[in-house]
């Protein structure tokens, strides 16, 4: 149809399973994992290029998101940490969000509210931006 489209998925064992076909059709991957997952691990060992994002929220510890970077650093070519819809944190930890941009440089991208409400959905058979159909497919 012509879209250039960018996968995010947590359905690991079938982008795997299917990887031949979708990459041609897919121009990235992005898998949404909120842990170390270890069959994410084995999923990006075979598909080049992958991103991975996480929510991230004011009740999340520190630690908890180093310990996250550092899991899949090696694997990917860029994580997403996504600023929690229902718990905002980014404006009160630019001190916290400078320092890991100055550990990781552009490997990690911290994405706020704003950035991810503006990104298109698959629902069932129509593309959605936020809850507004943008077209159904045919």
């Amino acid at each position: 149809m012509g879209f250039i489209v960018d996968l995010i998925t947590k359905e690991f064992d079938t982008v795997l399973k299917n990887y031949e076909e979708l990459n041609q059709k897919i121009t990235g991957f992005s898998f949404s994992e909120e842990g170390c997952n270890p069959n994410l691990l084995q999923v990006l060992s075979h598909v080049p290029s992958a991103r991975i994002s996480k929510i991230w929220g004011k009740d999340q510890k520190i630690g908890d998101l180093m310990e996250y970077i550092d899991y899949y650093e090696k694997y990917v070519t860029k994580i997403y940490i996504r600023e929690d819809f229902f718990n905002p944190c980014f404006d009160h930890l630019k001190d916290t969000i400078d320092a890991f941009k100055a550990s990781y440089g552009d490997k990690v991208e911290f994405l706020c509210n704003d950035v991810c409400s503006s990104n298109y959905f698959l629902v069932g058979d129509e593309i959605r931006i936020n809850e507004t159909k943008v077209k159904k497919l045919l």
